[in-house]
């Protein structure tokens, strides 16, 4: 890591450390299946942490990657936050939007 990314890197750190984020992310499998996944993460010693059932569990993430996800507010260690996945079938998508 360059000296110029170090410095944005510590920047990040200092700004996110100990916050709470939300990512919602939506994927779509062979046309068929449609998947909504919502994570838990926070800054801990300048690192990401995934903080979901209660688990933690730093992943090769980088800072800015969390400055792109919804800021919910501070993280709690004695708080679980729960992961969800819902999947739906092609018909369930369709109706659950009420798309024709």
């Amino acid at each position: 890591m360059n000296d110029y990314d170090k410095q944005i890197n510590d920047y990040l750190a200092s700004e996110l450390e100990g916050k709470l984020f939300v990512d919602i992310e939506f994927y779509k499998t062979f046309g068929e299946t449609y998947s909504i996944h919502k994570n838990y993460y926070t800054c801990k010693n300048g690192k990401i942490c995934c903080v979901n059932d209660g688990v933690e569990y730093f992943g090769d993430y980088k800072l800015i990657e969390l400055k792109m996800v919804k800021h919910i507010g501070e993280y709690d260690p004695k708080e679980t936050y729960k992961r969800v996945i819902k999947n739906y079938s092609y018909e369930d998508f369709l109706a659950l939007h009420n798309i024709k």
